[in-house]
């Protein structure tokens, strides 16, 4: 009897050590919700243009003609303009823009400060703030006054009557379209959804992480000749300094650059649209826009100073 007792205790000391252990496991839970609010802003762009289409345009003809985008909604933009032109004769058939070597018709620019021109579009430089607007990169259109139909004048066979008439390519009495393309974009993601590889509106020049102007920078010209001259680029930033020299010469009334010495100049910090110069197409895209620069800014003391060499 005793060892059936205690046989009996035992079982039940188990049991209830089982029970307390479920017990315990069960009160370690906890769930916790959290609540997130994301409001979205608002997208929302307006351009407006002013513009009253002429009736009788003719060469000389000045008409004003300006577009403007304004940021309507909570999130910042940027904006992007193209241009594309046509002209065609009472007919409908399609003239060339130019003739005899002029354009027809002149696109007029305004505040060009605040606006670059990059592969077919003017970029604004800044992105618009809420309630913020671009100015107008168009001022007017002008009818080329360097476009002259030729007049020819006919007397009746009784000398009463004189008349005249114009004869020309067939713009007169044509059509010209000017198509103007806005777009716009949210400010963060603008490189992405144009495909771009760096911001047209950015200094296309870095050096030492800073965004640079060639007309900012240190430019000296030595005559070395009557017709040539080397040109040195310096830029310093503390005790680091680049210094490129670029000689020019000069081929009748052309300038030409030739190769760049960049002496112990460290390539890594200079880069060209965001990309290092040590790529060479971004090198290769640097020193040629160095050199539309130079020639150009050079001209001057090639013709003034270095002809008394």
């Amino acid at each position: 009897m005793k060892l059936k007792n205690k046989k009996s205790l035992v079982a039940i000391i188990a049991v209830f050590v089982v029970v307390l252990i479920g017990v315990t496991i069960a009160y370690l839970q906890s769930t916790d919700t959290f609540e997130n609010v994301f409001n979205a802003g608002k997208y929302k762009t307006q351009t407006t243009e002013a513009f009253e289409s002429p009736t009788n345009w003719a060469p000389g003809d000045v008409t004003p003609k300006t577009i403007v985008t304004t940021n309507k909604g909570t999130m910042s933009v940027r904006v992007r303009v193209k241009f594309r032109e046509e002209w065609k004769n009472e007919s409908g058939t399609q003239l060339d823009l130019s003739y005899n070597g002029n354009l027809v018709s002149l696109i007029d620019l305004d505040n060009q400060d605040d606006w670059v021109y990059s592969d077919g579009y003017y970029y604004f430089k800044n992105a618009l703030a809420p309630n913020q607007a671009t100015t107008s990169v168009l001022k007017s259109v002008t009818f080329n006054p360097l476009y002259q139909p030729t007049v020819t004048c006919n007397e009746s066979l009784d000398g009463m009557t004189h008349t005249c008439d114009s004869s020309d390519a067939g713009y007169l009495g044509g059509t010209y379209k000017l198509f103007i393309t806005t777009e716009t974009v949210q400010a963060d993601n603008f490189k992405e959804a144009w495909g771009l590889d760096y911001d047209p509106a950015a200094a296309p020049i870095t050096m030492f992480g800073d965004e640079v102007e060639l007309s900012d920078l240190s430019i000296t010209y030595t005559c070395t000749g009557n017709d040539s001259l080397d040109a040195r680029i310096d830029y310093t930033k503390g005790t680091e300094t680049v210094t490129i020299i670029v000689p020019i010469d000069s081929n009748g009334t052309s300038l030409s650059a030739y190769d760049f010495d960049y002496g112990s100049s460290d390539l890594s910090k200079i880069a060209f649209r965001e990309q290092p110069i040590t790529d060479s197409v971004a090198k290769s895209n640097f020193e040629s826009y160095v050199r539309d620069f130079l020639v150009e800014d050079a001209a001057d003391t090639m013709n003034n100073t270095c002809i008394n060499y």
